[in-house]
């Protein structure tokens, strides 16, 4: 597999990771949260509040802890196509984002953080970590061989 090929898919599996994270968040989190004030502005709050109607609930790990790990894990993989796989060059940017996330959710522990403590989006932070790093890892694996065996 080539390294652009690598790159594409691994961008799209990001994306993938990115919008699903987004859209739990959207349909099941409140819609008062700060994140959502551009729902308002946009006018948008009563169409978000009709898909609402429409969907069964999910479990609750998935609306609170799933999108954390699912954006952590997109970050991973974006980091990954930036650093052409090369863990040496992606490992600081990867483990500044892990301990900003644990320190921002450990800060929501104590109120310096807005936001509810959840250990359990520590948990997420650092399984999607050790994925997108396991992938990175893999990734550059593979083109490495390809690379020598040419």
């Amino acid at each position: 597999m080539t390294n652009q090929r690598c790159k594409v898919i691994t961008a799209i599996l990001a994306l993938i990771a990115l919008l699903v994270g987004g859209t739990i968040y959207l349909l099941f989190r409140s819609l008062d949260l700060y994140m959502f004030n551009w729902i308002c502005d946009a006018d948008m709050k009563d169409s978000i509040a009709l898909l609402r109607d429409h969907i069964s609930r999910i479990p609750l790990w998935m609306e609170g802890m799933l999108p954390d790990g699912l954006w952590m894990l997109s970050y991973c993989l974006i980091i990954g196509c930036i650093w052409d796989f090369k863990m040496r060059k992606c490992w600081p940017m990867l483990v500044l984002l892990l301990i900003f996330a644990i320190l921002y959710e450990i800060g929501q522990s104590v109120h310096l953080t807005s936001g509810t403590f959840d250990p359990l989006d520590i948990v997420a932070y650092i399984s999607a970590f050790l994925l997108g790093t396991i992938y990175i890892f893999i990734i550059n694996q593979l083109i490495t061989t390809k690379n020598y065996l040419q």
